[in-house]
């Protein structure tokens, strides 16, 4: 399997395990006793999903634009990808703001602010959604095999 396969994969396999958390983590019949569980379980669900789009996007843009941005950071990547036309300008916009938010939650926890962060994953879902969206129009699809291995 080509890397970049492989990385798309990932990314939408993590795209599909986010919506399953945030379907948990919103379901009415939650148990209160597992909230802290469900919200550390999304918040790595969302975190994981925005890590796999931009190494992803890495790997893109060095095969189709022959562009090496492996030591740039996610801000200039989606910059890059604005700029080249793969993403609009809103779709740049909120990566950028997840990326924020991400920050917020990779390095420092707090339990509020993680809840807080995860009422807005569904939010941030439908941006990873567009995005995949986006890749899919501008011509790039996994191969059939691959396909057919993920259902």
């Amino acid at each position: 399997m080509k890397k970049i396969d492989h990385k798309y994969e990932k990314f939408i396999k993590s795209l599909a395990a986010l919506a399953r958390s945030i379907k948990l983590f919103s379901s009415p019949t939650a148990p209160e006793k597992f909230r802290t569980v469900l919200v550390t379980s999304l918040i790595k669900h969302y975190e994981l999903c925005f890590a796999t789009s931009r190494q992803f996007l890495q790997i893109y843009l060095k095969q189709n634009y022959a562009m090496d941005v492996s030591t740039n950071r996610s801000k200039t990547i989606f910059k890059i990808c604005y700029d080249n036309n793969i993403i609009d300008k809103n779709t740049a916009q909120e990566l950028l703001a997840i990326f924020k938010a991400r920050k917020a939650t990779i390095y420092d926890y707090d339990e509020e602010k993680a809840y807080e962060t995860c009422k807005r994953v569904s939010e941030y879902c439908e941006t990873f959604k567009k995005l995949k969206n986006f890749i899919e129009k501008s011509g790039y699809s996994l191969p059939i095999s691959i396909q057919e291995n993920m259902l």
